[in-house]
């Protein structure tokens, strides 16, 4: 893939070390330039980061004024939101802590408040949290009478009971992840975080998986940058490759690596990228990836894979299957999705509103297909294909 001119640069701001950025300096960067890196970093949500690594490049003397200025409003701006976020989580974990339900803290909330170690650097929507399964309908009941889960919610929380929810054929042991955990200082509070290994695991499966690298992919990209700078010499690497073999994300954790390395210079030793490499490559999985990141996204549906694999060749029963998967969800998917308890009574009656809305949201998609319009037909084709590049990211 040939990247732009504003995409080349904004890569290099991203990935440089403090005054090691070359190419053509700062100084060689024009003011229109400086518009379309903004306008660029926007877009994949990393305005505040790249507010602080110019920072350090260069305090402000060669960036066009108004650029730098608007750079740092952004970065103001989501300092200010993500502390309002922090001063309500800290409320939920002392509630947690209070009524003896273990957490970890997952993403966002531990890598912008640790692992950046500004909590503007890194811009988040919600706070994700990750529960054993056994404590899973008692926090939810808790949160949900405090006022929590809910979107529109002074802080939205996504709950977790494994750390990747999007895709189900892993291998994820799940009560190890739990073994491994470390404690850290969020919010003034002490919980539960990932461990490194799992930590940049997790970050490759929600990359790849979660979002099939669109999205805030690039974002996710400098998170991994960041954790392995972070955790310099500290990461397993013989860990990490163990469990994502066994996890079967093998594929997956080469190839967000190599992203990470050739798009933002991602520490990640020759022998590591080596020892991950699967035996038979195709280069096209890295094109792939690269148009998933950079190109613009047209299909506004956001509809489930499941949806797009009942348009792909296989039998009847691999269809239905899919058909089921996407009206009737796991229990614990409906009690993250709706607000009521893992394990309520209530969960079958979501399960009703939930056919009702997918009625809505899939029934006009369904007929588009069917009456072979032109757009759907080609956006059912380039899901097939992202169907296939995940299966192949897990194989």
């Amino acid at each position: 893939m040939e990247f732009r001119r504003e995409e080349n640069l904004l890569l290099g701001l991203l990935g440089a070390d403090d005054g090691s950025y070359q190419d053509e300096g700062i100084h060689g960067i024009s003011a229109s330039d400086w518009d379309s890196i903004l306008q660029l970093s926007k877009r994949h949500s990393v305005a505040p980061f790249l507010y602080q690594r110019i920072k350090r490049l260069d305090p402000g003397e060669e960036i066009v004024p108004e650029v730098y200025q608007r750079l740092r409003d952004i970065y103001l701006y989501s300092a200010a939101l993500n502390m309002r976020r922090y001063h309500e989580l800290a409320k939920v974990l002392k509630i947690l802590k209070d009524e003896g339900i273990p957490v970890i803290v997952l993403k966002g909330a531990y890598l912008a408040g640790v692992v950046y170690n500004k909590i503007g650097m890194r811009a988040m929507q919600d706070v994700d949290l990750l529960f054993k399964i056994k404590d899973l309908s008692r926090a939810q009941k808790i949160l949900i009478e405090k006022g929590y889960c809910q979107p529109d919610s002074s802080l939205f929380l996504d709950i977790h009971w494994n750390i990747e929810l999007s895709y189900a054929d892993l291998n994820v042991e799940i009560e190890k992840v739990w073994e491994r955990a470390k404690t850290a200082d969020i919010a003034g509070v002490e919980v539960l975080v990932l461990c490194p290994e799992d930590l940049l695991l997790h970050l490759c499966m929600h990359l790849g998986f979660h979002h099939l690298f669109e999205f805030a992919g690039l974002r996710t990209l400098c998170d991994i940058l960041e954790t392995i700078r972070h955790y310099n010499g500290q990461i397993d690497w013989g860990q990490v490759r163990h469990r994502a073999i066994h996890w079967r994300v093998i594929n997956l954790v080469y190839l967000a690596l190599l992203l990470a390395r050739d798009l933002l210079s991602a520490d990640v030793p020759d022998s590591v990228m080596e020892d991950f490499k699967p035996d038979e490559f195709d280069p096209r999985v890295k094109e792939w990836a690269l148009e998933q990141i950079f190109r613009v996204k047209a299909d506004t549906l956001s509809l489930s894979p499941y949806f797009w694999q009942l348009w792909r060749p296989g039998s009847f029963r691999e269809k239905a299957t899919s058909l089921l998967k996407l009206l009737f969800p796991s229990p614990e998917f409906i009690s993250q999705k709706y607000p009521t308890p893992y394990g309520s009574s209530k969960n079958y009656l979501y399960y009703l509103v939930r056919l009702k809305d997918h009625f809505y949201r899939y029934g006009h998609a369904m007929w588009r297909i069917l009456i072979r319009d032109k757009e759907m037909a080609i956006l059912a084709k380039q899901h097939i294909r992202d169907l296939a590049m995940r299966e192949w990211l897990s194989s």
